[in-house]
């Protein structure tokens, strides 16, 4: 099963939804699901796919190519697509999930 999974960016969260996330990371892992989403390195993505890829869990980003050259993009996320823009993106999200 793949799901499609949205979460903030934004280092300026609240604790409780940090925790969220990593307790989100490691349900998916322990119940094999796939998870696609939006390819960021920090806030609850960054957890989120943290948390899922310790503990064994499978992981696809998806990420506009001018966030790659920021450097936005999860470096351990080995597969990670890159798309033209931000509607590509959710669209492919949308299509792999």
């Amino acid at each position: 099963m793949k799901v499609c999974v949205f979460a903030a960016s934004s280092s300026r969260i609240d604790a409780a939804f940090m925790k969220a996330a990593k307790e989100l990371g490691v349900a998916f892992a322990r119940h094999r699901v796939h998870a696609v989403f939006g390819g960021g390195g920090i806030g609850l993505m960054g957890i989120f796919a943290d948390s899922l890829m310790a503990h064994g869990g499978s992981i696809t980003g998806v990420i506009p190519g001018f966030m790659m050259d920021e450097g936005w993009g999860h470096s351990g996320v080995s597969d990670m697509i890159v798309t033209p823009d931000m509607s590509e993106r959710k669209k492919t999200i949308f299509a792999m999930s």
